[in-house]
C-alpha cells in the first residue's frame, strides 16, 4: 500500500509539473503571437518569429493562429528569391512552421493527445494553402533551409494529404522538383526526400505515373546500390517501400520497370541474403531483423511485378537466388514461403521460365542421422554441402521432408512448394507428358534404381508418396471410394450402400443436430462436391497421420494421409487437359497385390490413378478439385 501511494504521489507531481510547463508555454506563445500580429517592421517580426521558434523546440504544439501564420508565410513569399537577406529571414520562418506541424506520435499522453491533435489540425489548415510557395523554397541552396522545408512538406502531406496532393498536381513541374531532390549531394536531404516522395505518391496513381516517367526507378535503385543493398539499413528499406508503392496495382509502372531493365538490379538483394560473409553470418547466424525487413520489401517488389499478365523473364537470374532463400533454414518460414510463391508466379504458364526451374539445383547441408553409416561412406565429421535437383527438393518440401532440418517443415512452406509444382505443370503439355512417362517407368520394379535425370527422380519420389502399406492402404482406399466425384467405375453395391448411407445421414440431421468431435491431432474440413460430402485429408508433415475424427453415427470417417494427398494433387495437375499424359499414365502395369475391396489386378497406385482420371474428366472439377487439406490453400 505504501509503495502504491508513493507511486501515485510521484505520478501526480510529475503530471502537475508537466501541466504547469505547458500552461506557461501556452501563455508565452499567446503574448508572442499578439506582439507578432501588432508588429509592422520586418525586423521586429523576424525577432518575434525567432523567439517563437525557440519556444517551439521545447513545446511544438503551439496554437499560432491564422493571422500570425499568414504573417510568417508572407515573409517567406517576400524573401524566397532574395539572395542577400533570404537565408536570414527564411531560416527561422521555415523552422517555426516545421516544428508546429510535427505529427502527434502514437505513444503520446492520452490526456493531452486530443488537444494537441486539434492544435495540429488548425496549424496545418493555415499552412497547407501555401504549399506551392514552400516547394519553391525547397530548391534553396542553403542545406538547412532545404532540409527544414522538406520536413515541413512531409508533415503537411502526413496531415492534409488529399489537399496538398491536389495543389501540387495543379502546378506544372512541381512533382518533378521533388524527384530532383534524389540527386542532391547531401545525404541528409536526399534521405528526407525519400520520405517526402513516399508521402506524396501515397494512394495517388497520377502522381505515381509522373514520378515513374521522371526516372525515379533508376535514381532509387542507385541509392540502394550506393548504400550496399542489405547493408544499407533504413535508407534501403525506404527505397524498397517506395518502389513497392509505385508498382502496386499500377500496370504502366510495372511495364516501365521491366522494360528499363530494373528487375536484374534487384538480384543482388537476393544473392546477398544467402551469401556466407562475416557481415551476413550466412546460413549459420542468419540475418538481422533490419536486413530481414529489407529482404521482405525486395521480395514484395518482385511480387508486385508478377500479376496474371506479367512480363518478367529474368528466370535465369531470379530462380537460383529464390531457391537459395527457400532452402535456407536460417530464413524465417514466412520468407521461405514468400520466395516460393514468387517462383510459382514467375513460372506459371511460362515455358522458358519453367525450363529454368527444371534444370535448377538446390544446395543443402543434409542432417547426419546415422553417423556410423556416414563415416563408412567416406564422410567427414561434419556434413558436406550437397546438390539436389530443384524438382525433387520441392516435392519433398511439399511432402513435409527437409533433409537439412531436424524439425518438420512449416505448413505454409509445404503449401507454397506444392503451388510451385502445380504452376510448373500448368499449361506445360510437354512437361506433363514427361512426368507421366517417368511415372509409368518409375512404377515398375526395374525402375527403382537411382537415376541422374531430375524428372525421373521426381517421379520416383512421387510414386513413393502414393504407395502405402497395411491399414493405411485400406483407409486411403475408403477415402478414395467415398471422395470420388463421378461413379462410373464404382460397383452397383457400393453405389447403393452410399445412397443408403446418405439417406440415413439426412434422417439423423432432421432428428437431431450433428455434433462434430475434433481430435487434437486431426483437423478435417467438409468440402461439398457433385457426389455429396467428403472429408479432407489430415494435415501432417508428409507422413501418414493419425486416425480420423468420429462422427455422430459412431462410424469412422474416410481418411487420407497428407503424403498421398500431395501426390494426388501433383498427378491431377499432370494429366489436366492433356489426353496424351492420361494415356501414358494409364499404361502403368500392376505391381502389387490388390487390397481388400478393390478389383482384381489393380495395384494401389493404379487405383489412385483411375480415381484421379475420374476427377480430371469430370466437368464439375476445376483446378484443385480434390478435397482441400487444412493448411493447403489453393490460389
Amino acid at each position: 500500500c505504501v509503495c502504491v501511494c508513493v507511486c501515485v504521489c510521484v505520478y501526480v507531481c510529475v503530471l502537475t509539473r508537466v501541466q504547469e510547463k505547458e500552461s506557461s508555454a501556452l501563455s508565452q506563445c499567446s503574448r508572442l503571437v499578439f506582439r507578432l500580429e501588432e508588429a509592422q517592421a520586418p525586423n521586429q517580426q523576424l525577432e518575434i518569429i525567432r523567439e517563437l521558434g525557440d519556444l517551439s523546440h521545447q513545446y511544438p504544439y503551439l496554437p499560432l493562429g491564422g493571422a500570425a501564420t499568414k504573417k510568417v508565410l508572407s515573409l517567406i513569399e517576400e524573401h524566397k528569391n532574395d539572395e542577400k537577406d533570404g537565408g536570414r529571414v527564411l531560416r527561422p520562418c521555415v523552422t517555426l512552421l516545421q516544428n508546429i506541424s510535427k505529427p502527434v506520435p502514437d505513444n503520446h499522453d492520452e490526456h493531452t493527445a486530443p488537444k494537441h491533435k486539434k492544435i495540429l489540425r488548425d496549424n496545418l489548415t493555415h499552412i497547407t494553402p501555401s504549399v506551392l510557395v514552400l516547394m519553391e523554397v525547397m530548391v534553396e541552396a542553403d542545406p538547412i533551409i532545404q532540409l527544414a522545408t522538406v520536413k515541413l512538406l512531409t508533415n503537411i502531406l502526413h496531415g492534409r494529404k488529399a489537399k496538398a496532393q491536389q495543389l501540387i498536381l495543379a502546378k506544372p513541374m512541381a512533382v518533378n522538383r521533388v524527384v530532383a531532390l534524389l540527386d542532391t549531394q547531401g545525404e541528409i536531404v536526399r534521405n528526407e526526400a525519400l520520405l517526402l516522395l513516399k508521402s506524396l505518391i501515397h494512394k495517388n496513381p497520377t502522381i505515381q505515373k509522373i514520378v515513374a516517367f521522371d526516372g525515379v526507378f533508376d535514381k532509387v535503385l542507385a541509392i540502394a546500390e550506393s548504400e550496399g543493398y542489405l547493408m544499407g539499413g533504413m535508407i534501403v528499406l525506404d527505397t524498397m517501400e517506395l518502389l513497392s508503392t509505385l508498382l502496386h496495382n499500377n500496370t504502366s509502372n510495372q511495364s516501365l520497370f521491366v522494360e528499363t531493365g530494373c528487375v536484374k538490379r534487384l538480384v543482388p538483394f537476393l544473392t546477398a541474403a544467402t551469401a556466407k560473409t562475416s557481415n551476413n553470418m550466412g546460413m549459420l547466424g542468419g540475418l538481422s531483423d533490419q536486413k530481414l525487413q529489407v529482404l521482405t520489401s525486395a521480395l514484395t517488389v518482385l511480387l508486385h511485378l508478377l500479376p496474371s499478365t506479367h512480363r518478367v523473364s529474368q528466370a535465369k537470374e531470379l530462380c537460383p537466388s529464390l531457391l537459395a532463400i527457400a532452402s535456407s533454414n536460417a530464413m524465417p518460414a514466412r520468407l521461405r514461403a514468400l520466395s516460393l510463391h514468387i517462383i510459382a508466379k514467375l513460372i506459371d504458364s511460362r515455358p522458358r521460365n519453367q525450363a529454368c526451374l527444371v534444370s535448377g539445383v538446390v544446395s543443402i547441408v543434409p542432417v547426419i542421422t546415422d553417423f556410423s553409416q556416414h563415416i563408412s561412406h567416406g564422410g567427414g565429421i561434419e556434413a558436406r554441402e550437397e546438390s539436389r535437383p530443384a524438382l525433387v527438393y520441392l516435392l519433398k518440401l511439399a511432402l513435409g521432408v527437409d533433409e537439412s532440418s531436424v524439425g518438420g517443415v512449416d505448413t505454409t512452406v509445404m503449401c507454397k512448394a506444392l503451388l510451385v509444382i502445380k504452376s510448373l505443370l500448368r499449361k506445360n503439355f510437354g512437361g506433363q507428358a514427361a512426368v507421366c512417362q517417368s511415372l509409368s517407368h518409375a512404377s515398375t520394379s526395374s525402375a527403382k534404381e537411382p537415376s541422374n535425370n531430375a524428372v525421373m527422380q521426381f517421379a520416383l519420389e512421387l510414386v513413393q508418396s502414393l504407395q502405402l502399406d497395411g491399414d493405411s492402404r485400406k483407409k486411403a482406399h475408403a477415402y478414395l471410394r467415398t471422395s470420388s466425384i463421378t461413379e462410373s467405375k464404382q460397383t452397383s453395391s457400393i453405389t447403393e450402400s452410399k445412397q443408403q448411407h446418405q439417406k440415413q445421414n439426412q434422417q439423423q440431421q432432421q432428428q437431431q443436430p450433428t455434433h462434430n468431435n475434433n481430435n487434437n491431432n486431426n483437423i478435417n474440413t467438409s468440402v461439398h462436391s457433385g457426389a455429396g460430402e467428403r472429408k479432407s485429408p489430415t494435415a501432417g508433415s508428409g507422413a501418414a497421420a493419425g486416425s480420423a475424427s468420429s462422427s455422430s453415427s459412431s462410424e469412422q470417417q474416410p481418411w487420407c494421409p497428407a503424403s498421398l494427398w500431395v501426390g494426388l494433387q501433383v498427378v491431377l495437375q499432370a494429366i489436366r487437359s492433356n489426353p496424351m499424359a492420361k494415356q501414358a499414365i494409364l499404361a502403368i502395369p500392376p505391381n502389387a497385390a490388390p487390397p481388400p475391396g478393390c478389383t482384381r489386378g489393380y495395384s494401389f497406385f493404379e487405383k489412385c490413378v483411375n480415381e484421379i482420371v475420374d476427377w480430371g474428366v469430370s466437368g464439375s472439377s476445376g483446378a484443385g478439385a480434390i478435397s482441400q487439406q487444412v493448411g493447403y490453400h489453393h490460389e
